[in-house]
């Protein structure tokens, strides 16, 4: 695939299915390493979550892409990583496997099955909402859990621990 196709496989896919940039302020991400990763977000249902945290900056927010019909997940998370290093910005790819999201839950959204409407708490959608959840939750509790900890032992409020109160007590 040329880099025009890889791009735009990108954009079509994070755009068409539902692209997110959530900007969270500064934060260490603590609970996601740096580089590539993979995690299970336990939602609703598990969802397997690769990741890429850039090294040498403080995340200003999360990207979260969606892949296409090829349910690949890891590559969407690869592709995305020129613009989260540029941006400073932490990937999730959330992996919608065949067998638990056929194309009408995932493509669809869950939201028709075989012409017929079902209950908006079953929508795929709801899912989008948990992991965005987790995510902020993963560098929330991450940052505070390591920069509260240099703050009690008396130190200065290391430049990692971005906005977060320092207030050793």
């Amino acid at each position: 695939m040329t880099t025009r196709g890889t791009v735009g496989s990108l954009l079509v896919g994070t755009v068409s299915v539902m692209g997110w940039l959530m900007a969270i302020g500064s934060a260490s991400a603590a609970n996601i390493e740096t580089g590539p990763g993979e995690q299970t977000a336990l939602l609703e249902v598990p969802i397997d979550i690769f990741t890429y945290r850039p090294a040498d900056c403080v995340p200003s927010g999360f990207l979260i892409v969606f892949h296409g019909v090829d349910r690949n997940a890891d590559a969407y998370r690869d592709n995305a990583k020129p613009l989260a290093d540029k941006l400073c910005l932490i990937v999730a790819a959330p992996l919608f496997d065949n067998q638990r999201f056929p194309s009408w839950r995932y493509q669809h959204g869950g939201v028709v099955y075989r012409k017929a409407l079902q209950p908006d708490a079953n929508w795929t959608g709801n899912l989008v909402l948990q992991l965005a959840s987790w995510l902020r939750q993963q560098v929330i509790w991450g940052a505070a859990r390591s920069c509260i900890g240099d703050c009690v032992v008396g130190k200065h409020r290391p430049s990692r621990c971005g906005n977060l109160p320092c207030s050793a007590g």
